[in-house]
């Protein structure tokens, strides 16, 4: 399992696997069109390449410098853009270029139109036929003609990329994504395991930032030495090298000494990356808040922009919490738990980096309000109530501290009470909540569509026409494979 994790990981982070696969297919995709011709009485043979030998070996020699030459050029420009985009928006946005559908299809079509040309180019000066190997040659130009169209294609998508709009929105757009995978992978509560005395501590055996956690291994490791493993660290948390990361103890009296402790549950990497680091999404809307705010860009609409796309994920995790990760046996005994990002650590990514860079700017504070007035409305947590409260108390002081203008000072003291965030809608009417969250509404269509399939079950088995074949078993929800 680690290995596969480490296989994908390599897919997803590495520039060069995509572009290696590429060029592999294309060497095996010329080295059998070289040997294939038709016959100079077929119609299809002067259509497909109508040219000699020579002829060929120059289109091919062409093609072949052109995809190099236009590959370098426009990924050195890209690079440069890149640069300039990610020292002002966010550092994330590299490793999101590396990652991105766009750098890794212009990378594999340019270089595998280059490997193709290439070999075929050989080919065809090695052979002594009058005629080249038509079939090839027009693959060739077809692939040109598809290099093209991907060429135009990265273009646009480098250039949406770049865009502050876009990369606010494809941040929210991956909280969004994540949060509801883990909703529907997680869906039962669980909670915190007691750690006992004798538990054994998991240490790191690296430096750098929780990339994920495999709860199936760790769950067959407690299984297999009917033990319990219960993780301390969540994806994204910071670690060093001999922290612990994980206890593991024996259910019943202690674990044997000669017991080995799971390596590979917990993944670490360098860099924070974003495939199941939720929080990391909100780290890069604060980024892009506080650079805006800083005295070379001076930019408080973008910040705004930012903070007001996290209002809504600050609402839908105060509203509806992650639920802890864990895995029973089929006997319904804990084996492995994992703690889950609290609302809390959502908030710390973004409230506290930007109330100290915008204690100056009033639009920016105001919209940081109704933010923590979205959490406050939207929350039963007393901790996180505290929180947020405690958070206002802040904003209110440092605007008090530093602002020129009292009327600043005096529209920010203004909005930092739940019923005036309320009733700041240009027309006002009954108060109400200041957002409603439409996530209750899709737990109702979730649970009348259930309803309405365990009503289609239960008349099926009622059904005289109904034959049983075979014996049905329901797995726990959250079983492990035995």
């Amino acid at each position: 399992m680690h290995a596969l994790t480490k296989l994908r990981n390599l897919a997803s982070d590495r520039i060069w696997f995509a572009p290696l696969l590429a060029a592999i297919g294309a060497a095996i995709t010329a080295i059998v069109l070289s040997n294939v011709y038709v016959p100079s009485e077929y119609v299809l043979a002067r259509f497909l390449w109508p040219g000699d030998n020579s002829a060929a070996a120059d289109m091919l020699s062409f093609i072949a410098s052109s995809m190099l030459t236009v590959l370098t050029t426009t990924i050195s420009m890209t690079l440069i853009v890149l640069q300039v985009a990610s020292g002002q928006y966010s550092s994330q946005l590299l490793r999101d270029y590396i990652q991105s559908r766009a750098v890794r299809g212009i990378f594999a079509v340019f270089i595998g139109v280059f490997v193709y040309s290439l070999l075929l180019l050989r080919s065809v000066e090695a052979q002594t036929r009058d005629k080249p190997p038509q079939i090839g040659i027009a693959v060739a130009m077809l692939l040109v003609l598809a290099a093209l169209a991907t060429f135009v294609w990265y273009v646009s998508r480098v250039v949406a990329m770049v865009r502050v709009d876009s990369i606010i929105e494809a941040a929210t757009q991956r909280i969004e994504n994540l949060y509801r995978e883990h909703r529907k992978k997680w869906s039962e509560p669980h909670e915190v395991p007691e750690i006992p005395e004798h538990a054994r501590p998991v240490r790191a055996n690296e430096s750098g930032y929780v990339r994920s956690i495999s709860m199936s291994t760790a769950a067959r490791w407690a299984q297999k030495n009917d033990a319990v493993l219960v993780i301390a660290v969540a994806p994204g948390d910071p670690v060093i090298a001999g922290q612990t990361v994980a206890w593991a103890f024996a259910r019943t009296g202690t674990l044997d000494d000669d017991v080995q402790l799971p390596g590979s549950v917990v993944y670490i990497e360098h860099e924070r990356v974003s495939d199941a680091d939720i929080r990391l999404g909100m780290h890069q809307l604060s980024d892009i808040a506080v650079r805006a705010l800083s005295p070379g860009t001076n930019d408080p609409t973008t910040a705004v922009h930012a903070i007001n796309q996290a209002i809504s994920i600050a609402r839908m995790i105060a509203d509806r919490p992650l639920h802890h990760e864990w895995l029973a046996d089929d006997d319904g005994i804990l084996r492995a738990f994992a703690p889950a990002p609290s609302t809390i650590d959502f908030l710390q990514e973004i409230v506290g980096p930007v109330r100290r860079y915008a204690t100056a700017e009033p639009a920016v504070l105001i919209q940081l309000l109704r933010l923590l007035a979205v959490v406050e409305e939207g929350t039963e947590s007393a901790e996180v109530i505290a929180m947020v409260r405690a958070e206002r108390r802040r904003i209110v002081e440092s605007a008090r501290e530093l602002m020129v203008h009292d009327d600043d000072f005096e529209m920010v003291e203004e909005m930092s009470t739940l019923r005036a965030v309320r009733r700041s809608s240009r027309i006002t009417g009954p108060e109400a909540d200041i957002v409603d969250d439409i996530h209750d509404q899709d737990d109702a269509s979730e649970s009348e569509a259930a309803a309405e399939q365990e009503d289609d079950g239960e008349r099926a088995t009622d059904d005289p026409g109904q034959t049983e074949v075979g014996d049905a078993t329901e797995a726990h929800p959250n079983g492990v494979e035995r």
